[in-house]
């Protein structure tokens, strides 16, 4: 599952550098080798954002899937002792 994500996220910050310079998103954004006034905090966003996004979608999203799916299971297995009870 995260071998896409972790591919989509590397080749996007390295193919950011060619738009501004040789480099990527980190050395276009901090200045290594030139600091242009408009691309570069639109790097730093853009560098940013790719790296949140990439952990949400890594680690946040499967153990929201996770704690979900243990809360269906929980409330199933309530439901069943709740109808066992009802029936004695």
């Amino acid at each position: 599952m995260g071998k896409p994500v972790m591919a989509a996220a590397i080749t996007t910050a390295l193919a950011f550098g060619p738009i501004v310079a040789m480099g990527g998103v980190l050395t276009t954004a901090y200045g290594i080798g030139g600091y242009d006034q408009i691309v570069s905090p639109m790097s730093i966003a853009i560098g940013w954002g790719l790296l949140f996004s990439t952990i949400i979608t890594l680690l946040v999203i499967p153990a929201l899937f996770s704690v979900a799916h243990d809360a269906t299971a929980f409330l199933n297995r309530v439901k069943m002792r709740l109808t066992r009870q009802e029936l004695q």
